[in-house]
């Protein structure tokens, strides 16, 4: 059986809710959150949604940190917060920042994301409807994993795709907007491939494997189940 053990602090300072969650192992599924007292507490703060945390002051950027459990299925992520009457900039969607949130159907996100970390969006069930936006530059190991996603289009702008980013057997249509330097979407082969090795890193069931195809990435067809045909190049070599 999935096992989650979740172990967090949350201290009281000054009447204001802070928490600090980092370092997390993810192996088989398990998922394990080890306490960090190393976080600043004043650079933390908190909306009606989620806690903040902020990158830069000099910069007025910030990081959503942690979610709040959201009460409707779609969730829009915003493009500034204010804390002590300063705007601040989000850029950043934390690592496991909204991991296991059942009821989140679909995902806004602005177009100052630059990163999305590890497992931030990790086993949302029923997350079937996300949007990456034009400014993306990382997406983390298991991003959106074991979510309901059926549709993923990457944007000029994505330079990092981590491991199992989609892990999903959901997956029916994947693109790669054709700017992208890094990236492409070939052939119409239905998947990811990494331009300058020919990796392929990300496939679902539907997924035609070109011949340029030199290496199939870890995790590129990770939790894809029900292949009808699946041909391999000959120029594979890994």
């Amino acid at each position: 059986m999935m096992k989650n053990v979740f172990i967090l602090v949350v201290a009281l300072l000054m009447g204001n809710l802070t928490a600090a969650v980092a370092n997390v192992n993810d192996v088989c599924g398990d998922v394990i959150y080890v306490i960090d007292d190393g976080l600043d507490n004043d650079s933390v703060f908190a909306t009606d949604i989620a806690y903040y945390r902020i990158l830069s002051e000099e910069n007025k950027t910030v990081e959503l940190f942690m979610l709040l459990y959201p009460q409707g299925a779609s969730l829009s992520i915003p493009q500034t917060v204010t804390n002590n009457d300063v705007d601040y900039t989000v850029i950043s969607i934390a690592d496991n920042a909204a991991y296991d949130l059942g009821s989140v159907v679909a995902v806004t996100l602005p177009p100052t994301i630059k990163r999305i970390g590890r497992n931030a969006f990790g086993f949302c069930g029923n997350l079937k409807t996300v949007t990456l936006p034009e400014g993306l530059e990382e997406l983390g190991d298991y991003a959106f994993a074991n979510s309901s996603i059926e549709q993923v289009n990457i944007p000029a702008s994505l330079k990092h795709i981590g491991v199992s980013t989609f892990k999903s057997n959901c997956l029916k249509s994947i693109t790669v907007a054709g700017g992208n330097t890094v990236y492409d979407s070939r052939e119409d082969c239905n998947a990811i491939v990494e331009r300058t090795t020919g990796t392929l890193v990300l496939g679902c069931n539907s997924t035609r494997i070109p011949a340029s195809v030199k290496v199939i990435g870890n995790g590129a067809f990770n939790a894809c189940k029900g292949f009808e045909r699946l041909e391999l190049p000959e120029g594979l070599t890994k």
